[in-house]
C-alpha cells in the first residue's frame, strides 16, 4: 500500500487475509450447518485445519467476533452474537491468524423480543427453532432428554443474575409425547447443572442435575390436561420448582432443593421431542421472568373479575410502562383492547370473541408478563336498541314529516317492541305505521296550522321483555308559506266620472312562490275596480 506522496501516511485495513500454500495450508471450510441465522442461533463449521483446540482463533462474521461453543481439528460450532450483520464467515487460526474460505452469512431479524435468545443445546438431530407473536412463545425442537448425564433439547432462553423466577402456562405440544417446560441452568453445556419443571401427558416433573456430569434426579406431581402452569424459582442455591391449572394456586413438584450455580445463570423455554429425526412444537403463554434487578408488571387488582363483550375493566399495579408502545394486555392468550395506559393503571374493553382464562399484561420490548389474574367472561343479555332514520326533520305549519325507527337486534333478541312518543308540544301529533315491531316502523309527525315555529326534541321510546330503549329526533317546526299585500297610494280623490289608480304590491313571506289571484270589494253602485 502507498499514499502517493512522501509526506502523507496512507491507512489500509484488511480482514479475512489468508496465506496458502502446500507446507503451511490455510484452514478451509467445507460446509456449514446453515448460510442464514439470527442472534442466538447456533452454527456448526465443518472443514479441516481448524486446530485441535482453540487457543487464540477466531470465528469472525463480517469482521467482528462470534462466540464458539465448540472446537475441534474439523468442526467447530458457534452462536451469532448480539451485533452481529451479514458477511463473510471466516475460520483465523492462531497463531498466525490465517483465515480459511470466507463462507457467505446473513443475519436475518431477530424472531423473539429483546433479550430472549433460541439455540439447540446437545446432540439434537434436526435444528429447533424460537418464535414469538400476539403473547405466545412456540418452540421447536428435537433432541432427546433434559435428564441422565447429558442433555438435547432447543431452548428460548436469557440470562438471569442472582434470585429470580420463571413462569410460564403450557398452551400446547405437539406430539403429545414431547417435554415442554421452564428450565433454569448454570450454562449452555449439555452437562451442566440445571432444574427443569417439566409437563408429560398430564403430569409435572421435576427432572434436576445437582452436579456438572453427573445423573439427574426426578420428582412428580399430577398436572391435569393442558393448558397447564409451571414455575421456577430460585434463592440463593435453593431452588424450587411448582404446578398449577390457574397460575395462582401451586403446588410442589417434589421438594426444595440445592443446586450451587453461579451467580450468572439461563432461565427460559425448552422442549425436547424424546427422538432425534421428530420435531416437536410447543407453545407457552403468560411466560414472565421475574428478578430484583428486572421485575416483573404486577396487578395488584382488577375493578371486575368478570364481564361481558363491550365491558371496561380497570387493571391497577405497577411496572406497566409510562406509555403503552407494544405492550399488551391478554385475555386468555388473545389480546384485548387498551383505552388506556400508565405506570399504574390500565383500562381495556373485552373485545367480541374474548374468552374466559388468565388476564395478564405483557410488558415490551421483553414482553415480560405479569401474574395472571383469573377472569371469566359472561353472557349478554338479549338487547336491542333503536335508530331513528332522518334523526332530523323540518316540518311546515300544517304539514307532516316521517322517519323511520328501526329495531336492532342485540345477543339473539326475538321480540315484539311497543313503541311510544314523547316531548312534542301541543297541536303536533305523532303515530306509527306498525306498532308494536320487531323490525321498523315508520313515526309520522303531524303538526296543526296554528303551531307556533319551534324547535323541539320528539323521545320515541321502546319497551320490551321488561327492557325500554330511547331513540329521538330532532324536530324543527317552519311557518307555512303566505303573502302580504300593500297599496301605493293607499289614499285615492277620485272626481265623478273620472278614475284613479292605485298599485297594489304581493310580498312574499316564509318562501311563498305562488300566483296571487286580486279581487275588490266594499265599492259603492257605480263604481268598479280591475
Amino acid at each position: 500500500m502507498y499514499s502517493a506522496n512522501t509526506s502523507t501516511l496512507a491507512t489500509g485495513k484488511f480482514d479475512n487475509v489468508s496465506v496458502n500454500s502446500a507446507a503451511a495450508p490455510a484452514p478451509l471450510i467445507t460446509s456449514v450447518s446453515a448460510a442464514t441465522g439470527s442472534v442466538g442461533s447456533q452454527v456448526v463449521i465443518s472443514g479441516t485445519g481448524f486446530g485441535a483446540a482453540q487457543g487464540n482463533s477466531l470465528v469472525m462474521l463480517n469482521g467482528a467476533a462470534v462466540t464458539v461453543n465448540s472446537w475441534s481439528n474439523a468442526s467447530l460450532t458457534v452462536t451469532l452474537s448480539s451485533g452481529s450483520s451479514s458477511g463473510p464467515l471466516a475460520v483465523l487460526v492462531a497463531p498466525s491468524m490465517n483465515a480459511s474460505n470466507p463462507i457467505p452469512f446473513t443475519v436475518t431479524a431477530q424472531p423473539l423480543p429483546t433479550p430472549w435468545l433460541n439455540q439447540d443445546v446437545g446432540q439434537v438431530g434436526t435444528t429447533g427453532s424460537a418464535t414469538f407473536a400476539n403473547g405466545v412463545f412456540t418452540v421447536k425442537g428435537t433432541g432427546q432428554q433434559i435428564y441422565g448425564t447429558a442433555d438435547s433439547f432447543n431452548f428460548a432462553y436469557q440470562p438471569l443474575s442472582g434470585d429470580g423466577s420463571i413462569v410460564a402456562r403450557v398452551a400446547s405440544i405437539s406430539p403429545a409425547t414431547a417435554t415442554p417446560g421452564v428450565l433454569i441452568r448454570n450454562s449452555l453445556d449439555p452437562s451442566d447443572m440445571s432444574a427443569f419443571a417439566a409437563y408429560y401427558q398430564s403430569t409435572a416433573y421435576l427432572n434436576y442435575r445437582t452436579t456438572t456430569g453427573g445423573s439427574s434426579s426426578q420428582a412428580s406431581a399430577p398436572a391435569g390436561t393442558l393448558p397447564s402452569w409451571l414455575k421456577l424459582t430460585r434463592g440463593d442455591s435453593t431452588l424450587s420448582a411448582f404446578t398449577s391449572s390457574d397460575g395462582v394456586n401451586w403446588a410442589p413438584i417434589g421438594t426444595t432443593l440445592t443446586i450451587n450455580m453461579g451467580q450468572n445463570v439461563y432461565v427460559g423455554l425448552a422442549v425436547y421431542s424424546g427422538n432425534t429425526s421428530v420435531l416437536a412444537t410447543a407453545t407457552f403463554d403468560n411466560v414472565s421472568v421475574n428478578s430484583a434487578a428486572a421485575p416483573a408488571p404486577l396487578i395488584s387488582s382488577v375493578s371486575a373479575t368478570t364481564g361481558s363483550v363491550g365491558s371496561q375493566v380497570v387493571i391497577s399495579g405497577t411496572g406497566f410502562g409510562a406509555a403503552q408502545s407494544n405492550s399488551l394486555v391478554m385475555l386468555n392468550g388473545a389480546a384485548v383492547t387498551v383505552n388506556s395506559w400508565s405506570n399504574t393503571s390500565v383500562t381495556i374493553t373485552l373485545p367480541s370473541g374474548a374468552s374466559s382464562g388468565p388476564l395478564a399484561v405483557l410488558l415490551a420490548p421483553s414482553m415480560n408478563a405479569s401474574n395472571p389474574i383469573p377472569f371469566t367472561m359472561t353472557l349478554q343479555m338479549p338487547s336491542y336498541s333503536l335508530s331513528a332514520s332522518p334523526s332530523t326533520l323540518n316540518i311546515t305549519q300544517a304539514t307532516g314529516g316521517t322517519s323511520t325507527i328501526t329495531v336492532m337486534p342485540q345477543n339473539g333478541f326475538t321480540g315484539s317492541v311497543s313503541l311510544s312518543a314523547s316531548g312534542q308540544p301541543s297541536g303536533v301529533t305523532a303515530s306509527f305505521s306498525t306498532n308494536p315491531t320487531a323490525t321498523s316502523s315508520t313515526l309520522t309527525i303531524t303538526v296543526g296550522g296554528t303551531v307556533a315555529p319551534t324547535t323541539f326534541t320528539l323521545t320515541v321510546t321502546g319497551t320490551a321483555s321488561g327492557l325500554s330503549k330511547n331513540t329521538t329526533v330532532s324536530v324543527t317546526i317552519s311557518a307555512a308559506p303566505n303573502f302580504a299585500l300593500s297599496v301605493s297610494p293607499s289614499t285615492l280623490s277620485v272626481t265623478q266620472g273620472t278614475s284613479g289608480t292605485s298599485n297594489v304590491t304581493v310580498t312574499p313571506q316564509n318562501g311563498f312562490s305562488g300566483i296571487v289571484s286580486l279581487s275588490a270589494s266594499g265599492l259603492p253602485n257605480g263604481v268598479t275596480a280591475s
